[in-house]
Formats: C-alpha cells, structure tokens, sequence
C-alpha cells in the first residue's frame, strides 16, 4: 500500500475509535512506526465500559515480528518477538502496549486450576505484569459448563451475555490473567460461529450497551467497515466478557479489520 494511503486509512480508523488529542496523537505515532516495518492491522477490540476497556488496535509482521517488537517499544523479550503487538490509550495520553506469543504448554509462572487446566487448549500468552494466557475450552462444549467451571474454580461472578453463545465445540475459550495478588482474573470468549449472524448479533451487542458506549460501538464498527468490504466471513472475530479486579463487569467485541491492500 502506498504510504499516502495507508496514512489516510489509518487517520480515518482512529477518528472513529479515539477523540482528539493526546491519546489519538499517541495512537496515531505507534500505528505509523508499525506500518513502517509493514505490519498489518488485522483487529480492533472495543468494549464497555470504556473508561476500563479501552480500544486496542492489533498488529502482526510475520516476516518482521522483531522490527515490529522493536518499533513498538517491545524488543528483546526472553520469548523471544511476539506473534502479534496490540496498543490501547492508557488513559493518561500514552499507550498501553502488548506482545502476544503463540504457545503449545501452559507457562510454569501461571498457577491454574486443575478442573481449568485439565480443559485449556493453551493458544498464546501476553507476558507482562500480570500475565495472561489464553486458551480453548475443550470440556463440555454448553456455554454454561465454561461459565460454571471459571465462576467455581475462581470465585468469580461473570457477566451474562448477549447475545448467548451456543457452545459450539472448538467456538469457547477463556483466559486467565494472574494479578499481583496472586489471584487469578478469568475473561470467556466465544468466536463467531458460536454466534448469531450479523446482523442478529450488532443489533443484541447494541442492546446490552447503554446509549453512549453503543454509540461508541457503532462509530468503531464503522471506522473499521469504513476501510473496505470483507473479503468473507463475519465482522467479528469474538466478543468476550469478564471482570475486574473489584468484581466489576465488562465486556469487548474484537472486530476484523479489512486492511486495504492498495
């Protein structure tokens, strides 16, 4: 993509994802120091409540992950580069920025327990912190059997969703973020063929949503359909819920970027 293309898209997105100032300035530098080394924004994760769940733009450079890791202020990790970098605001007009490595094995420094790591697919890590992993869920395949599963082990209260995941087999997964306390934070996901069409699925996340973080939703979804049609499939990728470290509840739809090419 030509460099005046890519600044145009890139300006467009954050318009719809960030106001003015500070934060989109610091947005605006971290996306243009990762198209430099021709990663590729593939993600935009928007949640609510935003003054917790802050929008995260995602990067990969298969062929450059550790100019990527390096552009992003993430170099030299003992893991090595990270498979994929997401930058959020951090409320403060600088970024929050993350590295997320594919795995195969649940790392030592992760305490799990056993009921949830008899059934986790451990997919990737985010090292940091409090490191997460993140993970399938390959027990019973009903929404409710993860839910159950996470609220016992961990002595949480999770959100109710909507629109509900059907459970489809291969669909749910959790993660797991280990907080300074020693406790462990659990967030659920479903991908979108545990989901409803579209369509269905906009108009139920929009109704969980009170009126201005749906306003917020609605003004992501159409920076990123902004940048060109999808070449196939869903809008999104996931939509997730959690909590915090006080109990408090949240939620976040992950949205599939189309990158324009040219």
């Amino acid at each position: 993509m030509r460099a005046e293309h890519r600044d145009t898209a890139c300006q467009r997105l954050l318009q719809c994802l960030v106001g003015e100032g500070e934060e989109r300035e610091a947005l605006a530098r971290a996306c243009s120091r990762a198209l430099e080394v021709d990663a590729v924004p593939f993600e935009v994760v928007v949640g609510a409540p935003a003054d917790r769940i802050r929008p995260r733009i995602t990067f990969s450079a298969r062929k450059r992950r550790a100019e990527l890791a390096a552009a992003l202020g993430l170099a030299e990790h003992p893991w090595g580069p990270p498979d994929s970098v997401g930058v959020r605001p951090d409320g403060r007009g600088g970024l929050t920025t993350r590295g997320y490595h594919r795995l195969t094995r649940i790392p030592a420094e992760l305490c799990v327990p056993g009921v949830l790591r008899t059934h986790l697919l451990p997919l990737m890590a985010a090292p940091g912190p409090e490191p997460e992993l993140y993970g399938r869920w390959t027990g019973p395949s009903a929404w409710g059997a993860l839910v159950e599963a996470c609220e016992r082990a961990l002595g949480v209260v999770l959100p109710a969703p909507r629109p509900r995941p059907t459970g489809a087999r291969g669909a749910i997964g959790l993660s797991l973020r280990a907080l300074a306390d020693g406790r462990l934070l659990p967030t659920v996901y479903a991908d979108h063929t545990a989901l409803p069409p579209d369509d269905e699925l906009r108009e139920q996340w929009a109704a969980s949503l009170p009126p201005q973080e749906r306003e917020r939703f609605e003004r992501a979804l159409a920076g990123v359909r902004s940048l060109g049609p999808r070449e196939g499939g869903s809008w999104y990728d996931f939509l997730a819920w959690g909590v915090d470290a006080r109990g408090r509840p949240w939620q976040a739809v992950s949205l599939r970027l189309p990158w324009p090419r040219s």
